[in-house]
């Protein structure tokens, strides 16, 4: 695991590189992931101590949904963030986030305190970085397109990101399945957009692809 002082120098590159990049766009959606990425590894970040006291048979699932509001309003705000305060000085993206964190974190826990013991949530596992909605539709009958995409997006225990193209860990399965299949982009467009070759990207896509195909299905007769 990098230490602190690096770990805030690569988020920060990050940051800065989403904010150059329109919404939606591959590259921007790129440094956000790998932001998230680093950010859910650190201990400060995962085992995140709430700056106010509540039971603690509800600090789990106020933290994780706090932690996908987070997520959520952190990509949007990102153009906000500024490099370094009025001194000069560097600003720190992991304490912004956790700034963040801990306002959503008390709106959560205030729901849940309003509505009583019976208002208590279930958990949602890992957040999703891209279209948090689908966690409060649950009821809804999804088609097996959007079961899919679901999972791809949520990526719980990280399997799809951690297949990437060789050496660049920033160009994996997820964030490629969401913009050729569900985006609609093109392989030319997407690699035009990163920097890598057509024919790469779609022989390692086909070839992951087959890779996940028992998962898919699996996951589809569930």
């Amino acid at each position: 695991m990098m230490d602190v002082d690096t770990v805030e120098v690569e988020l920060r590159k990050l940051a800065i590189a989403a904010k150059q990049h329109p919404p939606k766009s591959l590259k921007r959606r790129l440094a956000l992931s790998r932001m998230f990425e680093i950010l859910l590894q650190q201990s400060q970040l995962r085992y995140f101590k709430l700056t106010f006291r509540m039971e603690p048979g509800l600090y789990q699932y106020v933290y994780e949904e706090a932690l996908s509001e987070t997520i959520l309003e952190f990509c949007q705000r990102i153009d906000n963030y500024q490099e370094t305060d009025e001194k000069g000085n560097p600003k720190s993206v992991i304490a912004w986030f956790a700034f963040i964190l801990d306002m959503r974190a008390r709106d959560v826990y205030g729901k849940y305190k309003k509505g009583g013991i019976t208002y208590w949530p279930k958990s949602n596992g890992c957040p999703n970085l891209n279209d948090l909605e689908m966690l409060s539709l649950p009821d809804k009958i999804l088609s097996e397109s959007q079961q899919l995409r679901q999972a791809i997006d949520l990526d719980i225990g990280g399997i799809f990101a951690e297949k990437h193209v060789r050496d660049r860990p920033d160009v994996n399965f997820r964030t490629l399945a969401l913009a050729h299949i569900w985006d609609d982009r093109t392989w030319t467009d997407i690699s035009s957009e990163i920097g890598v070759p057509v024919q790469t990207l779609s022989r390692f896509f086909q070839q992951t692809l087959k890779e996940f195909a028992p998962f898919f299905r699996k996951y589809l007769e569930n």
